[in-house]
């Protein structure tokens, strides 16, 4: 199995619905074949702001989501920022992409075996450009999960970043259940001698709990590893993939790999002080 490289993790919140699920998965699926609504837990009513086993719409939509494994993952970030670079790495999602016109949106399909079952994330990337601002509020809604992108080399696209965050975290409000799930991403790794931010100046990922990875599409470092920190964020810790990712050839061959572990030791360190 393909395990997780180097990563500093938010608070797993995937685990706690996913054990909710299986512990009323019976009795949700005979309530609703019958049309009637799911079981509440005795002595722990649900609490306002949280995914409690007491929330019937909580508990249906983890059980669609269980069900479908298929989830729109929405790619966010200033032009620039390494979006595309990172979903046309992968092969199938380059070779089965699809136009969605009435939103300016590519669709990247990436299918993923996993010890969770077949898993595909459905890539959103925006065709806007530079000068097209931010994409419209349909771009960002019915997100399953949403990908944050900014570049390592570009401090402005770092300040970007949380205007597309705010932008995806507002068009995705679940008032009374779990957040967005989010994986905060620093693109570009690979050119150690033109960052423009230093590891312990990433403070936006550690504010906001989310996991942080770095990564260079080019080099396809960390790119199976960001793929697998998503299926965790939707399916739980637990989660490993079971098959290799096909994608293609890097055009950057070498890269400072033990440097680059130095400089996420030095964001860790930041992060727990």
């Amino acid at each position: 199995m393909i395990e997780s490289g180097p990563a500093c993790k938010g608070p797993s919140r995937a685990s706690e619905a996913q054990a909710a699920v299986s512990k009323f998965s019976s009795g949700c699926q005979v309530a609703l074949a019958q049309g009637g609504g799911l079981p509440a837990s005795a002595g722990n009513p649900a609490k306002p702001g949280s995914r409690e086993l007491g929330s019937v719409g909580a508990a249906k939509s983890e059980l669609e989501m269980a069900a479908a494994k298929e989830f729109k993952v929405v790619l966010a970030g200033q032009f620039g920022s390494g979006k595309t670079t990172f979903a046309t790495r992968i092969k199938s999602a380059k070779s089965d992409k699809k136009e969605i016109k009435a939103l300016k949106t590519t669709q990247y399909p990436v299918t993923l075996q996993t010890s969770a079952g077949q898993v595909t994330l459905n890539l959103f990337d925006t065709n806007l450009h530079a000068k097209g601002g931010l994409p419209d509020d349909g771009f960002f809604r019915t997100a399953d999960a949403s990908i944050v992108f900014f570049d390592l080399t570009n401090e402005g696209s770092y300040t970007a970043m949380e205007d597309w965050y705010d932008a995806v975290i507002k068009a995705n409000g679940r008032k009374g259940s779990e957040p967005l799930p989010v994986v905060v991403v620093g693109t570009k790794a690979d050119d150690i001698k033109g960052r423009d931010i230093k590891p312990a100046a990433i403070e936006f990922p550690r504010k906001k709990e989310h996991t942080y990875r770095e990564i260079s599409a080019q080099a396809n470092y960390g790119v199976k590893e960001l793929l697998l920190d998503v299926c965790k964020a939707l399916l739980g810790d637990s989660v490993q993939l079971t098959a290799e990712v096909e994608m293609d050839k890097p055009s950057i061959d070498k890269i400072d790999e033990e440097q680059l572990e130095k400089l996420f030791a030095e964001y860790e360190k930041a992060a727990s002080a």
